[in-house]
């Protein structure tokens, strides 16, 4: 049995949720502290805390709207699984399409 599968997570899985840990670091560079991202990380993991914050609807404090004021939207969870496929196994199809669609407007907004 591997770590993995030992801790409950697919390799996968875990490769999500470090790229959500990176992003968070990034995040700190610029003084964004996404105080309740990294404890839902931590608690529910990383694919429940993506479906979570895609469930939602964005407000005027959420971190996508904070990165976007920053100009910062390529360190969005939105990007991230707007940036390749490879989280598709993950996500359904209306998730990735949701992320995909915030991205999209956003950029074009920031033109």
């Amino acid at each position: 049995m591997d770590d993995a599968t030992i801790y409950g997570m697919t390799p996968l899985e875990r490769d999500l949720e470090k790229s959500l840990l990176d992003l968070y670091e990034k995040w700190l560079t610029i003084g964004y502290r996404a105080a309740r991202f990294k404890p839902m990380l931590d608690r529910k993991g990383g694919v429940a805390s993506v479906k979570h914050l895609l469930a939602g609807n964005l407000k005027g404090e959420s971190g996508f709207i904070r990165l976007a004021r920053a100009r910062k939207l390529e360190w969005t969870v939105e990007a991230l699984l707007s940036s390749s496929r490879r989280w598709k196994p993950l996500f359904s199809d209306v998730e990735i399409e949701k992320a995909r669609c915030r991205y999209q407007t956003a950029l074009l907004l920031q033109e």
